[in-house]
């Protein structure tokens, strides 16, 4: 199958992240976040049914469509649409700035955490509307991996979304058919990248940052080549970790990490949850000298991403 190549440059913009938080703004936001049972009757999962799947960082350093449960029907073959320009005399608020950009951080189609289908008989269970006011749709939650037995979600797995005990993903790549819906709609597509010590087990950023003798990052290179071969846009990275955090002679790592994703025309957003003073899950939810270093270095003059979600 012919995979397109997909690199281009993005605007430097302002954006809005709804269901998750405001970016960008100083006003006060709300989170909430649930979960759902698997389907049942004729609608569970089936024996052969395709499903979408976290991957650790092993899973990904590894990786290679071949070795891949269901890779191939995973796969978004919908090119990006170019999105119609805004025209003020048909807005309800002709005012309102254009270059603003609007992100929806939401779950998955189907059971957000186990046998994620990209197709099911359940027409529109999560049908989303409004693709037209949306500039990028990414996730928050990850999901287990493809090796992890669908009766663990069970009664007691269920009752709190945030201390799920089998194993994790650190990475959740999109619903197919997200992507597809998406791209028809001219809005970016983006995985999720998730660290958090109280349901990844022993996984941790480190096995991550890991380098080459050439002082490459082989995951980041797995990465763009997922991103590619998956038919997605980028990346949504959302670094949690406490108790250990984040050591501070690794974050120029992890700011190179970022860098690399993006050299190869990926977006890449980061999420203001790391404080670069001493490494701790805080969230700022403001721009400081602390977490700027995530949007532009400045001892190399380089933006590391386009966007800082707040």
């Amino acid at each position: 199958m012919k995979v397109r190549s997909r690199k281009r440059a993005f605007p430097k913009v302002t954006s809005i992240v709804l269901t998750a938080a405001l970016l960008l703004t100083a006003f006060p936001f709300s989170a909430q976040a649930g979960d759902t049972w698997p389907f049942q009757g004729d609608s569970a999962h089936g024996k052969n049914q395709p499903s979408v799947h976290g991957y650790t960082s092993g899973h990904i350093l590894d990786w290679s469509p071949e070795r891949d449960p269901d890779a191939e029907w995973l796969r978004s073959h919908v090119p990006l649409q170019k999105r119609i320009e805004p025209l003020a005399a048909t807005q309800a608020n002709p005012a309102l700035n254009p270059e603003v950009r609007m992100m929806n951080v939401a779950g998955d189609y189907g059971n957000a955490f186990i046998e994620n289908a990209p197709y099911t008989n359940k027409f529109a269970q999560y049908h989303f509307n409004f693709w037209q006011y949306v500039d990028y749709y990414s996730y928050w939650h990850g999901t287990a991996t493809a090796y992890t037995p669908p009766e663990y979600y069970d009664e007691l797995a269920q009752k709190d979304w945030q201390q799920k005990w089998f194993e994790f993903g650190i990475l959740n790549i999109p619903n197919p058919t997200y992507t597809d819906a998406a791209h028809k709609n001219g809005v970016l597509s983006l995985a999720g990248i998730f660290f958090s010590n109280n349901d990844r087990g022993q996984q941790t950023y480190k096995q991550m940052l890991v380098k080459d003798e050439n002082g490459e990052f082989p995951v980041a290179k797995k990465l763009i080549e997922m991103a590619r071969y998956f038919g997605y846009d980028g990346y949504f990275v959302n670094q949690e970790e406490q108790s250990p955090n984040v050591a501070t002679r690794d974050i120029p790592d992890y700011i190179a990490f970022m860098k690399a994703l993006q050299e190869d025309g990926l977006y890449v957003q980061w999420y203001d949850s790391l404080d670069t003073r001493d490494g701790a899950n805080k969230f700022a939810r403001t721009f400081n000298d602390n977490n700027i270093s995530f949007l532009y270095d400045k001892h190399a003059g380089e933006r590391v991403s386009p966007i800082l979600f707040l």
